[in-house]
């Protein structure tokens, strides 16, 4: 096995597609059902299309079977005026001749169809001349009735279709129609028929139609006349179904219909004599059988196509992946440590090649992982000499912090008291003996106690210098602006004969340790304020910018500059550009300032020119830790 840490540096993180997460079966599959798909439905497109043909197809047929009925009812009704017209020879408007009428009527009766129970004749002045009817119909038409319908005749020459009658719930309707006549005396007489639509041949014949096709007979005004059902000893069955002619759109007459409630081809025609609406209509699955069957071998077709593409897709999907699966368990093998694993797929194409790069790439990884080891235990080795050499560094470190701890004590305490004695001793013999001394002895007397002052300030530095430099940082948040109002308000106190024209920005707003801050602040003012000495207009400004998406802060005077080229100088400790004697200091103050700028993560550098006052600027990096 291979170490974690070795093993954990060959991994790479999988490549996540976004979306779906499909193999290269699922893909096959769905390649499979997105090509034959259309195909599929174009097929069921195509019978559903041809589907509806058939249906419109059958639609126009019923019509033109409707149409043909209502002709043959116009036929018989034609028929039957011609009758009447034949009954003027032998019938008379004359009551006194009513025997001879009925006679007449009754042999009239004989001779017409079936459809016609009975026959009156009326005059127009004289009331009833005979009648003849069939079975019980003369109990059951009311006299009332045909008066009404003799009434509502008038002298033209036409057949007159009245309205149904009910005589009972089981009975069919009976129609009454006239038609005036004018006998061989010039009487005028009406005769009026008690028709049976429900006996007349267009219904009564439905030979031909398809076995369930209905033939009814409606009146405009509602009532069903008559209807007859076409059954299996009469149905033809080859009328619906034809291609020839044009399919005209369906009419919402068809809702009228008299037949059952579902699924039917309707059509309809107006009868031109009686104000009839003949229909004709078919169950839809005789109707369209054909098509229907082609509809559904079509599907079945498709679906038996699109299943053997799939049952293919999947078999060519299990010869692809299954390597691949293969590929995949060595890989993962390889990837947990086991780097002698290679691969036994033997396949043609771009599997083998794969799979030959997998084992050359497993090589490779091996020999890698073997390289790694070796140095690992190297890097080990140089890591428990590396920690012993820094035990020892961190030791001398120690070592030299006490020393420089001791020099500073020493410094604070034993350099300070001998210089703190002649001091005072060039003091007390200036006072005390200061009359027995000429100009050149006292002279030399307070040369001696500024010696002693400047050799003081000089040890303040240094144990500043060295502080700065030990100093643990405290982070906060510390406000340029206000510490340096507060170091112009002192130096404003200690030099009042030395009046600056002071300029602060706004927002100077660092992270940081703030006493150490104020250090860099009163260095750079106290600079600035010593060298504007002499100048007619002092001035002093302390403001920020950003450089190279940096903040950096500065501090910039009018006073009497330093040649550049000596900048790098400035930062040194003990080195000073300008004379002593000209301008105060020890040279430590700019170093102290660059070892706090350091220590924050920041850099600092000057700028100037001679006569031309200088401006040293400064950065202090947000978030930045002691290091």
């Amino acid at each position: 096995m291979v170490p974690l840490e070795i093993v954990g540096q060959l991994r790479r993180p999988a490549h996540r597609w976004p979306g779906w997460r499909l193999g290269i079966r699922a893909r096959l599959f769905l390649l499979a059902l997105v090509t034959l798909s259309p195909l599929v439905g174009v097929l069921v497109f195509q019978d559903y299309y041809h589907l509806v043909a058939a249906r419109q197809r059958a639609d126009a047929d019923a019509t033109r079977l409707a149409q043909i009925k209502a002709g043959d009812v116009d036929q018989n009704l034609l028929a039957i005026e011609t009758q009447l017209v034949a009954l003027r020879p032998v019938i008379a408007a004359d009551r006194a001749l009513l025997t001879a009428n009925e006679a007449a009527l009754a042999r009239l009766l004989r001779e017409l169809p079936v459809a016609i129970d009975g026959i009156a004749a009326f005059a127009f002045d004289s009331g009833a001349l005979g009648a003849a009817w069939r079975d019980d119909v003369a109990a059951q038409v009311p006299l009332g009735a045909l008066e009404d319908q003799v009434a509502d005749t008038d002298a033209r020459p036409r057949l007159l279709v009245g309205q149904p009658l009910q005589f009972a719930a089981d009975r069919p309707s009976t129609v009454l129609a006239s038609r005036a006549l004018t006998d061989q005396a010039g009487g005028q007489i009406v005769v009026v028929l008690a028709l049976r639509p429900d006996r007349m041949p267009p219904l009564t014949d439905v030979r031909g139609l398809p076995r369930g096709s209905t033939v009814s007979i409606v009146d405009v005004r509602g009532p069903l006349l008559g209807r007859t059902t076409a059954s299996e000893a009469s149905a033809g069955g080859v009328l619906f179904g034809s291609t020839s002619g044009q399919a005209p759109a369906r009419t919402d007459l068809a809702r009228r219909s008299p037949a059952a409630t579902d699924d039917r081809v309707v059509g309809h025609a107006v009868v031109e004599r009686a104000p009839w609406v003949v229909y004709v209509d078919a169950p839809a699955e005789v109707a369209l059988i054909a098509a229907r069957t082609d509809f559904v071998r079509d599907l079945v077709i498709g679906s038996v196509m699109l299943a053997l593409a799939l049952l293919l897709a999947w078999l060519i999907a299990e010869r692809i992946t299954a390597p691949i699966r293969q590929l995949t368990a060595d890989a993962a093998a390889l990837g947990a440590g086991h780097l002698s694993r290679r691969t036994t797929v033997r396949a043609g194409g771009e599997i083998g090649v794969l799979a030959g790069a997998f084992n050359e790439t497993a090589g490779a990884i091996e020999q890698l992982v073997g390289s790694l080891r070796t140095t690992q235990s190297e890097l080990r080795s140089l890591n428990l000499h590396l920690e012993q050499r820094v035990r020892e560094r961190t030791a001398q470190l120690a070592a030299l912090n006490a020393e420089l701890e001791a020099f500073s004590f020493a410094v604070s305490h034993d350099l300070r008291a001998p210089l703190r004695r002649m001091d005072q001793f060039s003091v007390a013999l200036l006072e005390d003996y200061g009359g027995r001394l000429d100009d050149e002895g006292k002279l030399m007397l307070k040369r001696l106690s500024a010696g002693c002052e400047q050799m003081s300030l000089l040890i303040d530095d240094l144990l500043r210098l060295s502080f700065v430099s030990r100093a643990e940082l405290l982070y906060r948040s510390v406000d340029l602006g206000e510490v340096a109002a507060e170091v112009v308000a002192e130096l404003r106190r200690v030099n009042p004969e030395h009046p600056v024209a002071v300029s602060i920005a706004d927002g100077l707003v660092v992270h940081g340790d703030a006493s150490l801050l104020r250090v860099v602040l009163e260095n750079l003012l106290s600079n600035a304020w010593k060298f504007t000495r002499g100048q007619p207009e002092p001035r002093v400004e302390l403001g920020a910018v950003t450089l190279d998406g940096d903040r950096a802060f500065y501090v910039r005077d009018n006073g009497v500059g330093f040649e550049q080229a000596k900048a790098d100088r400035l930062f040194r400790a003990f080195q000073r550009l300008h004379d002593a004697r000209d301008f105060e200091g020890t040279g430590v103050g700019l170093a102290t300032v660059q070892r706090i700028v350091h220590r924050h993560g920041g850099r600092v550098w000057a700028e100037s020119n001679p006569g031309s006052g200088a401006t040293f600027w400064f950065t202090v990096p947000d978030g930045i830790g002691e290091e």
